[in-house]
């Protein structure tokens, strides 16, 4: 497939139980494959197999024929080189509108209409020959910030023809959601679905306990230890993770991170490494682990004192350079019962 969401870093690997015996009355169905650009695996158990290969392959080309900016012919795309008004379907206004609520709720940390500001950058397309100045960026932050985008049923209309929205921290965790959804409709409840790391679980393994996840801490990133030690046990939540060092470009000397503020147009420079968020939702999730990076270590720990129940996990740069880490309570909290 085309179709390309992932800025997020791909660092959540589900493990099943300690014990690998299935109960007498259900078998493990495990799927994986390509899709995105990135892999997908999709595992439940059930006495029957109510979900098959096929279907699975069927909605990952929905989606790309919906929220793709890479597909050409996707309704995004569409979206995106429309000169006033284009055509959406339930997912892409499903994504916006959820999209919306959360750039008003992290007060602009987290926007779609970024798309502009990466394209400056160099981190849709073509590599600018040098560093973007100070009028490009406020010229471009104009259209980004200022120009507004409605929606009439399923019609979307553009106040300015060079607004152009990027799905990519937002879309997957949908996608997550969305097959979870699907499983549950078809009378799956015991099952754990990840798109390129990004990881919603429902119900128990095949051991009868949680779905246990885990998560690469500052040792297993600077490659002192193979196996992750963090393990988080995952039923009926989801957990994401954001990374800066994934991508980036280069003017001289200079790196700049592809994590873009929408605020002010400028890559960040807070020293954050990786975010991973644990949240109901995996959109929620996906969508956060990317303000989260944005806001850095001291805005996102404010923001929590608001929201005891979302767990946040941060891999920061030292002065020194050495990598270290911290965490909210939820999150530790959810570690601790991993490793019982």
């Amino acid at each position: 497939m085309s179709i390309r969401f992932c800025f997020t870093v791909l660092v959540l690997i589900p493990l099943m139980g300690s014990h690998h015996h299935q109960s007498h009355s259900t078998s493990l169905y495990a799927y994986s494959g390509n899709a995105q650009g990135t892999t997908y695996s999709i595992k439940y158990r059930s006495q029957f197999e109510w979900v098959s290969q096929s279907q699975i392959d069927s909605l990952f080309n929905v989606f790309d024929q919906s929220l793709s900016r890479y597909n050409p012919n996707s309704l995004l795309s569409k979206i995106n080189s429309a000169k006033k008004t284009a055509p959406l379907d339930s997912h892409l206004l499903e994504v916006i509108n959820f999209a919306n609520q959360l750039e008003a709720d992290t007060d602009g940390a987290f926007s779609i209409s970024i798309f502009p500001l990466l394209k400056l950058w160099g981190f849709s397309g073509q590599k600018p020959s040098a560093k973007p100045n100070a009028i490009s960026v406020n010229k471009t932050l104009e259209i980004t910030r200022n120009s507004k985008i409605t929606i009439n049923g399923l019609r979307i209309f553009k106040s300015n023809r060079k607004i152009a929205l990027d799905l990519d921290g937002i879309a997957q965790g949908y996608c997550v959601d969305f097959l979870s959804s699907f499983l549950l409709s078809r009378g799956v409840t015991h099952f754990v679905v990840e798109i390129g790391g990004e990881v919603y679980a429902h119900g128990t393994d095949s051991s009868g306990n949680p779905w246990r996840i885990g998560v690469q801490d500052p040792d297993y990133l600077m490659g002192l230890k193979l196996t992750e030690e963090l393990i988080l046990p995952l039923s009926e939540n989801a957990i994401t993770t954001s990374g800066s060092y994934q991508k980036y470009v280069q003017f001289g000397d200079q790196y700049f991170s592809h994590i873009i503020d929408p605020r002010t147009g400028y890559s960040v420079a807070n020293n954050l490494v990786t975010v991973t968020v644990l949240a109901p939702k995996a959109i929620l999730a996906d969508g956060l682990d990317n303000a989260f990076m944005v806001m850095g270590v001291e805005a996102t720990f404010s923001w929590l004192e608001k929201n005891p129940h979302i767990g946040v996990y941060m891999v920061y740069k030292e002065q020194n350079g050495r990598l270290s880490d911290t965490s909210n309570n939820y999150f530790r909290g959810m570690i601790k019962r991993g490793n019982n």
